[in-house]
């Protein structure tokens, strides 16, 4: 067993550094990412209801409580699994210099990416024909926290799969 772990880590390193050498070949790309990144804090999940309230009041409501009881879900767990396995993100192990922001320094899962792949699961409920469109979406996301160093990929994997799941029982539950 640590044989597989011996090896799926050594893959995630590699990855994670062939995709943030990357992040130095270009600056449109970086702020293009790194918009991505941004488009994934929570501030925005709120007034992306509200936005649905003021053209479909009833839909809106629907989606602020789902989102709310989602979160709920999703945010107590995602702190207890990141402090609990308390993995160094890349550019504190690395030591390479932060070029993006200020963040805690433990980075699995993703939280981001979590909560981006709940939001995409919960609007793709409610708007099927928009599946495509939420899920590129939340997979920018997940490959922007790669990009500007904070994650490695198996962080987003899990943070990804975490947020569906969170989705699924969610919306079991609550629609």
């Amino acid at each position: 067993m640590s044989a597989l772990i011996n090896k799926i880590t050594t893959w995630d390193k590699n990855l994670f550094n062939k995709v943030f050498e990357l992040s130095h070949k270009t600056i449109k790309i970086k702020k293009f990412f790194r918009f991505i990144s941004w488009t994934a804090n929570g501030p925005l999940y709120p007034i992306i209801s509200i936005v649905l309230i003021l053209f479909n009041s009833k839909i809106g409501f629907e989606i602020l409580k789902i989102g709310f009881f989602g979160f709920s879900i999703e945010l107590p767990i995602y702190l207890i699994m990141k402090n609990s396995i308390k993995r160094q993100r890349p550019t504190v192990a690395k030591q390479y210099q932060q070029q993006f922001y200020k963040i805690d320094v433990f980075s699995f899962p993703s939280g981001h990416t979590g909560g981006a792949f709940l939001v995409a699961y919960i609007l793709s409920s409610f708007f099927p024909y928009l599946s495509f469109f939420f899920f590129s979406w939340s997979s920018l996301v997940a490959i922007s926290r790669v990009y500007t160093g904070v994650h490695y990929p198996t962080d987003v994997f899990f943070g990804a799969i975490w947020g569906i799941l969170c989705g699924i029982v969610t919306i079991n539950l609550f629609y």
